[in-house]
């Protein structure tokens, strides 16, 4: 019985070009995530203690970098327990 080695995939591109560079940034942190979710169940993990990144300040930058690319909501909300609550006053 003879064993046949397994041919690498093709590599393949996404053209990104004309994205804002935080646009191409999520691509990328998408396909990684989507890459980590399909290794097989026999393969370990490589994710530590900060998920897929390497350490507490890359994980750090990318969380920064996440909120920044969303604009702010200028909208005020008032959290006091009488507008949660107003019947209980």
């Amino acid at each position: 019985m003879e064993l046949m080695a397994e041919e690498p995939e093709p590599r393949r591109t996404v053209d990104l070009s004309g994205l804002a560079e935080e646009t191409a940034r999520a691509v990328e942190l998408l396909v990684s995530q989507l890459r980590s979710a399909q290794r097989p169940p026999h393969e370990p993990k490589q994710e530590g203690r900060f998920g897929s990144f390497p350490s507490y300040e890359a994980w750090s930058k990318a969380l920064r970098e996440w909120a920044e690319s969303h604009k702010p909501v200028d909208t005020e909300v008032d959290y006091s327990r009488e507008s949660i609550y107003p019947d209980r006053t």
